[in-house]
C-alpha cells in the first residue's frame, strides 16, 4: 500500500488543567491518496490525571468523613489532581477548605457561589441594557433615538430632534 503521511495538529498532548481529562497522546494518521484508505491511531501519553467529583451528597458528613472520602478516592484512582465540586456550603466545608489549603492538588469549587456571581453579572447587563432598549423600538424614528442616546450620554437634554433635523438641512 502507498500510504502518504501527514502531521497535524490534534490539541495538547498533556493535561494542564481541569476540563482536559479525556485521554491524550499524539494522532497518528495515514492516508493513501490513491484508494482513500485511512488509518488512524492516537498513541497515549502519560500525562497527569485531573478529574472532577461532586460530594454534594456528603455535605452534612462529618468533615473528617468528608476529608477521608477526597483522599482516598484521589490515592485509589491515581490522580495528580482533583477538583471537588459541591453547592451550599456548610461548616462542614469550611473545615474541609481549611484542611486543604496548602495543597495544590486539592481544588475545591463551590458551584453556587458561581453561579450566584454569574446571576449578579447577567443582572448587571440587563440593567445596563434596558437604559438603551429603546434603540431598537421600531416605534421610534431614527432621528429621535439618536437625540435620546446623545441627551443619555451627555446626562442633559443636549439637542432636540428639531435642533438635529435643522443641522443636518443646513449641511445639505
Amino acid at each position: 500500500m502507498c500510504f502518504d503521511s501527514y502531521a497535524y495538529y490534534n490539541g495538547s498532548t498533556f493535561r494542564f488543567a481541569f476540563g482536559e481529562e479525556e485521554e491524550k497522546g499524539f494522532l497518528i494518521t495515514l492516508y493513501n491518496k490513491y484508494t482513500r484508505e485511512h488509518y488512524t491511531e492516537l498513541i497515549p501519553v502519560k500525562s497527569h490525571k485531573y478529574v472532577t467529583i461532586n460530594i454534594n451528597d456528603l455535605l452534612n458528613d462529618d468533615p473528617k468523613k468528608i476529608i477521608e472520602f477526597i483522599k482516598h478516592h484521589k490515592e485509589i484512582n491515581n490522580i495528580d489532581y482533583i477538583r471537588v465540586q459541591f453547592n451550599n456550603a456548610n461548616e462542614n466545608m469550611n473545615i474541609v477548605r481549611n484542611y486543604f489549603r496548602n495543597n495544590s492538588t486539592v481544588v475545591l469549587q463551590e458551584l453556587d457561589k458561581k453561579s450566584k456571581q454569574l446571576e449578579q453579572i447577567d443582572q448587571s447587563i440587563l440593567e445596563q441594557n434596558a437604559q438603551y432598549s429603546y434603540i431598537l423600538d421600531t416605534e421610534i424614528d431614527d432621528y429621535t433615538k439618536f437625540c435620546m442616546y446623545v441627551n443619555q450620554n451627555e446626562g442633559k437634554d443636549f439637542i432636540t430632534v428639531e435642533e438635529l433635523t435643522a443641522l443636518l438641512e443646513g449641511c445639505i
